[in-house]
């Protein structure tokens, strides 16, 4: 990364909010700033490939790789013209404008094409630019028509994205390795020499999204770094303590 990124700062911002932050290895906000267009632009390059157009392949990056919403680009407001009946924001237009195969299959001058691409979209063709149905606006994924869509196709694979954490612990264990006494039930530990977190009896377990406490029980000149790695992982805490 130094030779390839010497003297050149954006490149590696865009590297970190790109493949980095894709692969859970960096959280970008420890940028620390905003991503700007061209930033973001750059990242998805990086992420994922040249051939796509920058800014819908900012906007599948944005979701998978844990971006701040107010870093996605603009493409959420509605194309009033074609959303009589269905669901479609400047995404979708933006997707469609992109491909004259697409415009010969759904001409999108008829309630029944704008359907088709829907179908089209939940079967592939949003996975095809890098973008997760999750991460569409909640008022497309609750329509009626894009519910219906769904029943009705088959469902592309979930992309990778980013590492996401999942609910609450009162206490959060960092140590190189788990122990049978280490914590109470409902407790959580992260061993830092693997990276890998557990329960209190020692099963596999998700990274929580919070914390109310985070107990640091490994060497204290490696704080920094398991705190590093706990941001990186998604994980939030109100307050911590060394034992």
């Amino acid at each position: 990364l130094r030779e390839r990124f010497a003297g050149d700062g954006e490149g590696l911002k865009a590297w970190l909010i790109g493949p980095e932050a894709l692969a859970g290895r960096f959280d970008p906000r420890f940028l620390g700033e905003a991503i700007s267009p061209e930033l973001a632009a750059r990242a998805a390059g990086y992420a994922l490939g040249e051939s796509l157009d920058p800014e819908l392949a900012a906007y599948g990056l944005a979701g998978r790789a844990g971006w701040s919403p107010a870093a996605r680009p603009a493409l959420d407001a509605p194309v009033a013209a074609m959303a009589r009946g269905v669901p479609f924001p400047r995404l979708f237009l933006r997707l469609w404008e992109a491909r004259t195969d697409l415009q010969k299959l759904f001409p999108l001058t008829r309630l029944k094409s704008r359907f088709g691409f829907l179908r089209w979209l939940i079967g592939g063709g949003l996975a095809e630019a890098g973008i997760d149905a999750a991460d569409l606006p909640a008022q497309v994924r609750g329509h009626p028509a894009w519910r219906l869509a769904q029943l009705m196709s088959r469902p592309a694979a979930p992309l990778s994205r980013r590492p996401r954490s999942q609910g609450a612990c009162a206490r959060l264990h960092v140590v190189e390795a788990w122990r049978p006494d280490l914590a109470a039930a409902g407790d959580r530990v992260f061993e830092a020499a693997t990276g890998r977190f557990r329960d209190a009896a020692g099963a596999p377990a998700s990274p929580p999204a919070r914390a109310t406490e985070v107990v640091f029980a490994t060497r204290p000149g490696l704080a920094s770094a398991d705190a590093v790695a706990l941001l990186a992982q998604g994980v939030a805490w109100r307050s911590a303590t060394r034992p």
